[in-house]
């Protein structure tokens, strides 16, 4: 019987995205709260942190062709979900 291997690679990634998810609620209440960061400064912080997250981990990836028609519904899905939310 020819059994095909678990992958669990994507389920650790959603594991790991919910719990930095869920504890950014707490962490950053709790930072804000001492006053020695803004709110501005914590937002930028945490946006610069991902960007070089996200920079480091497409030097491991392969590079794949992403369609100009693809890229656009992108775009307008990220106004949709984040700017006019």
């Amino acid at each position: 019987m020819d059994k095909k291997p678990i992958a669990y690679k994507g389920h650790l990634a959603m594991l790991g995205a919910n719990i930095l998810w869920g504890l950014m609620s707490p962490i950053s209440k709790a930072v804000l709260q001492t006053g020695e960061v803004s709110a501005l400064a914590l937002t930028t912080f945490r946006m610069v942190g991902a960007a070089v997250v996200f920079w480091i981990a497409s030097l491991f990836t392969k590079h794949e062709h992403i369609d100009h028609h693809d890229l656009a519904k992108l775009f307008f899905a990220a106004l949709l979900g984040i700017v006019l939310n």
